[in-house]
């Protein structure tokens, strides 16, 4: 609906006015957002509008339902003051209060009549465009879709532009006029008004579908502009420490290469939509109420974030199935249930069965009923409940098997979907439930004396509840090494020269095909080499015995040119010995000596007279 409410600083006479539309080739356009949540009645909203609605000022708000705020926009020869805007809205605020509802019922009576009101235009053509040069980063066009790249941590910056071919037709077309309603994809929305952008940080790493629409003064919209973001997460898995460097006082400028291949598992990060979580873990089943430190009940959650924010479960086929790899004595002793993300739930199984076991497991171990060490698991069998598969019976009825005296009951087939087993209470108890979230499997054991193990559990919902299916593939560009003594790099490896001992931190970063780089801190241990120092050349006579060598270098591996393993070695020939000192951390050093024999002189005969 369009109202007419023009203010003006100025004395203006009613035949003076402006047109009540923009002119349709005048460009100049003032536009302001009021805030309008103090008129709380309809009444007091429509005498808002017709007390400035003669003075050349429009909008294209309806005010039949209470609205916090009204856009106003007006020719530029009339001025919007806020002064007297708020003004009017204290005096009708109290004509609200204090004028009787016989008067009020005949005034919006009266205000129905056509003739008060301004119809609304016919739309004029609007096409929605993302502001390329304005965004940040860039988007980029894949087949039909637009994406943005972005790292995480970062704020991506939409802007969007119109293309306005019937601009000034019946009424002025222009982005700073403009409503923009914005669905980030994210569950949050967002509305700016003569902004055609917004600002948008999304804290997880995954695939987001964006969509934004714009609104004109005449309440006529654009085309759904969207696109999808498309964040990088951290793709360091797991750091390994490398081994210590060996630092040789005696050869500086000496280059070690250090295998940035090995320092790090490094994964491209990949996204895509599931609609399948599973929980892999093998946790022993607290005994009841024999082991109240371990609490009454087994309780892990798996967590969905592909589907669309505010999605709920609709009908009980949604959830194709709930399945349980386990094994548990005694049947009638637990209570199976599945808890969604707003505390919803639905019992799977409830304490019946009588004495029928889950999967082979190993009773009466003898040992401690609360201690998993004294109560080893068996071996698990699949149990899968559904509303979707053809099932026949509860479990606690299913088919059973002997197996070593015991009534096993027999495992679901979950790759032909058989033997699976209807909930103890329906499925329709989880509607009305969040798919995104924490899903939650609890499994409680209500008599003692028992032994129990998850080995893992999955809860699978329809794929057909997924949005658009899309998944993208980050790749990996560059890893490099920043720390002290490093002085070159290629892809696979880093040069670092050290300059003494010590225990020193280095930066390890990866950088991906968005440009995002992550990183990791990792210590490098320095360690000098042991001395293997055996001193000067060494002389003796023939006959006698030069010890080489020494003790200085606490359980190192030494190795000798004579292949003696001992610090020290008695030799007795002339030549040339070295010794290779290896040190516990694995760090190597050599010296070699020159051991010389020196013959004795020739006799002397001395003759006596």
């Amino acid at each position: 609906m369009l109202y007419i409410i023009g203010l003006s600083l100025t004395a203006v006479k009613a035949q003076d006015l402006p047109p009540t539309n923009p002119s349709v080739t005048d460009q100049s356009v003032n536009s302001r957002l009021i805030d309008i949540s103090p008129l709380t009645g309809r009444y007091s909203r429509e005498l808002f509008l017709e007390k400035i609605g003669a003075l050349g000022i429009y909008t294209t708000s309806s005010v039949a339902e209470p609205i916090k705020e009204i856009v106003i926009l007006a020719k530029h020869e009339v001025n919007i003051n806020q002064h007297v805007v708020n003004k009017f809205i204290e005096e009708c605020k109290h004509a609200e209060e204090t004028t009787p509802d016989s008067k009020k019922e005949a005034y919006l009576k009266n205000r129905q009549i056509p003739k008060n009101r301004q119809p609304k235009m016919p739309c004029q053509s609007i096409k929605l465009y993302f502001d390329t040069a304005n965004c940040i980063p860039q988007p980029e066009t894949v087949g039909s879709y637009t994406y943005f790249n972005l790292c995480q941590d970062d704020t991506i910056h939409f802007a969007v532009e119109g293309v306005y071919n019937q601009n000034g037709t019946n009424y002025t077309q222009q982005d700073t006029l403009h409503k923009y309603s914005w669905v980030f994809g994210d569950g949050a929305n967002v509305i700016t008004h003569f902004e055609p952008f917004s600002d948008k940080f999304y804290g997880e790493a995954k695939g987001y579908e964006m969509v934004v629409t714009m609104t004109d003064t005449n309440n006529c919209p654009s085309n759904p502009l969207s696109a999808r973001v498309r964040i990088a997460g951290n793709p360091i898995q797991s750091i390994t420490r490398p081994d210590p460097i060996c630092f040789d006082a005696t050869k500086p400028g000496d280059t070690i290469q250090i295998n940035l291949t090995t320092l790090a598992a490094v994964v491209p990060f990949q996204y895509a939509l599931v609609s399948s979580q599973r929980y892999d873990s093998i946790t022993f089943i607290p005994d009841g109420p024999n082991c109240p430190q371990l609490g009454l009940c087994y309780n892990t959650p798996v967590t969905f974030t592909s589907f669309t924010p505010g999605q709920t479960l609709t009908s009980p086929s949604d959830l194709l199935s709930v399945c349980v790899t386990m094994e548990h004595t005694y049947l009638s002793d637990i209570n199976i249930t599945i808890i969604c993300p707003n505390g919803q739930q639905a019992v799977l199984h409830q304490n019946s069965g009588g004495g029928s076991w889950l999967g082979e497991a190993i009773d009466d171990s003898g040992g401690n009923v609360c201690d998993p060490k004294q109560n080893p698991p068996g071996t698990p069998y699949n149990y899968c409940w559904t509303e979707y598969y053809p099932t026949s019976t509860t479990l606690a009825n299913g088919s059973s098997h002997n197996w070593n005296g015991a009534n096993v009951k027999d495992s679901s087939n979950r790759i032909n979907h058989t033997n699976y087993f209807s909930p103890q209470s329906s499925l329709t108890s989880l509607i009305g439930c969040p798919l995104n979230g924490e899903w939650n499997i609890q499994v409680c054991d209500i008599v003692g004396v028992d032994n129990g193990y998850i080995f893992s559990w999955e809860l699978n919902l329809d794929p057909a509840l997924l949005p658009q299916n899309w998944q993208y593939s980050v790749s990996n560009d560059t890893t490099y090494l920043e720390g002290p003594g490093v002085v070159g790099q290629n892809k696979s490896n880093a040069l670092v020269v050290p300059t003494a001992p010590g225990l020193f931190e280095y930066t390890y970063k990866v950088q991906d095909e968005y440009g995002c780089t992550f990183d990791t801190t990792i210590s490098i241990e320095v360690i000098a080499v042991p001395d293997p120092s055996l001193g000067p050349d060494t002389h003796a006579c023939q006959g006698e015995t030069i010890t080489l060598g020494n003790t200085n270098c606490t359980n190192c591996i030494y190795t000798w040119s004579t292949n003696d393993k001992t610090p020290t070695i008695d030799v007795h020939t002339t030549g040339a010995y070295w010794r290779e000192v290896t040190s516990p951390e694995n760090c190597t050093a050599s010296d070699t000596i020159q051991a010389i024999f020196h013959a004795p002189p020739p006799p002397i005969l001395i003759k006596h007279l």
